[in-house]
């Protein structure tokens, strides 16, 4: 008898738990950030993030562990995560071989996809061919995923990690602009790594359904640099989007420019084509421009 009262208690108890986890689970998405969050990491917004080869109980997701508790001979793994809002996102997962880090920007119903390198603890973007296939598995059900709502960004409600977006957007617009005007007077780049790193912090699982508010503010800036004669500040500038905002079009396109323009053309040439995945129709119609002012081809 004591054993079966024990064992009626602890559930109970469990169902409390349940209860208490489900009224707290409410309440951060009845929250301005909570439904923000819903709102983007629900279709049409979500993408996905694939994640091949992964050691998913060793991998964290913007600053939250995936895996929890995972139980005792459990056999499926999936393949990556979906219901993941646009913007910025760090992968980490830690190996023995160091920490492979995955920094990206994930665009309003994308697909992502990537495969680790335990050995040199880096992550590889698969192929278009394997990407093809992979999205067709999608297509057709054949992928397990996480859901980065449940894992990821309701552990960031609770912890306080998530911030209304315009309220952070406004936050490191200001920021930005107050770096570039130390840039102008003189400062040592080096100097602002601490800022920048901060800036880009705030960025981290923000839903960004558009990357355009903060990348062309910051390249129209390095032009106006660049047509000021001081193609250096153009060039830090650019790169401190690029620290906000890895692989972003606009930006690398404003470096491939800077690059043809200085008779670099095997960067610039590469830059465009890293560029063009993502750009619009009339920055890709430039970028396709650009290879054939190229003194060889």
């Amino acid at each position: 008898m004591g054993i079966l009262r024990f064992a009626w208690n602890m559930y109970e108890l469990s169902k409390e738990n349940d209860r208490i986890i489900e009224h707290l689970d409410m309440a951060l998405e009845d929250g301005e950030q909570g439904k923000e969050l819903r709102h983007s990491c629900s279709s049409p917004l979500a993408g996905w993030l694939i994640l091949l080869d992964n050691d998913w109980e060793r991998c964290e997701m913007d600053g939250v562990r995936v895996v929890l508790n995972r139980l005792p001979g459990a056999t499926d793994e999936p393949l990556g995560i979906d219901h993941v809002c646009p913007g910025r996102h760090i992968v980490r997962t830690t190996l023995s071989s160091g920490v492979a880090t995955l920094d990206t920007l994930l665009y309003p119903g994308d697909m992502l996809a990537f495969r680790l390198d335990e050995e040199r603890a880096t992550w590889e973007a698969v192929d278009d061919e394997e990407r093809a296939l992979l999205v067709e598995a999608i297509n057709q059900g054949q992928i397990d995923f996480y859901d980065y709502f449940e894992r990821v960004a309701t552990p960031r409600l609770a912890a306080g990690l998530a911030r209304p977006r315009e309220e952070s957007l406004g936050a490191v617009g200001r920021g930005v602009m107050a770096l570039i005007a130390r840039l102008d007077g003189g400062e040592e780049p080096s100097r602002l790594a601490p800022d920048v790193h901060r800036f880009a912090a705030a960025l981290l699982g923000l839903p960004i359904p558009s990357f355009d508010p903060i990348a062309k503010p910051i390249a129209a800036m390095a032009w106006e640099r660049a047509s000021a004669g001081r193609r250096d500040l153009a060039e830090f500038i650019t790169h401190l989007g690029l620290a906000l905002l890895p692989g972003e079009p606009s930006l690398l396109a404003c470096l491939a420019r800077l690059a043809a323009e200085d008779g670099r053309w095997d960067e610039a040439l590469a830059l465009a084509a890293q560029a063009r995945t993502h750009a619009d129709p009339a920055l890709r119609a430039w970028l396709d421009a650009l290879r054939p002012k190229a003194p060889y081809r």
